[in-house]
């Protein structure tokens, strides 16, 4: 499994993997599904250098992670980060989900957030 930076074209199966969790009522705080054009606008406002979207690819994206400001407002938290990870119903139970929160954990410092 291949874990990189989220390009726009992996956009629609993101939303297609955050959109299972929304329709099960599982680990999101929205009740409708997400449009694709509230997804490319979340996805146009993060800063890639600072908070990241990486997809774990197979043969396509299977999950995905994403760093996010956490309380932006408090100086104090500058360097901490919400972490947000979804994996395809039918790629739950491979490890996928802990392979992401791996990656993230291992490259934090590299994008200025303290462990």
């Amino acid at each position: 499994m291949e874990i990189r930076i989220a390009a726009p074209g992996d956009l629609p199966v993101i939303n297609e993997i955050y959109n299972q969790a929304v329709r099960q009522r599982f680990c999101t705080a929205h009740l409708e599904p997400v449009g694709m054009m509230e997804r490319e606008k979340w996805y146009a406002d993060y800063d890639q250098n600072v908070y990241p979207v990486f997809v774990a690819v197979e043969e396509r994206v299977a999950g995905w992670v994403s760093l996010g400001s956490y309380r932006e407002e408090r100086q104090a938290l500058a360097h901490v980060a919400e972490v947000s990870y979804y994996v395809d119903e039918k790629e739950r139970g491979k490890g996928i989900g802990s392979k992401l929160m791996e990656h993230v954990v291992q490259v934090a410092t590299s994008y200025g957030l303290k462990l």
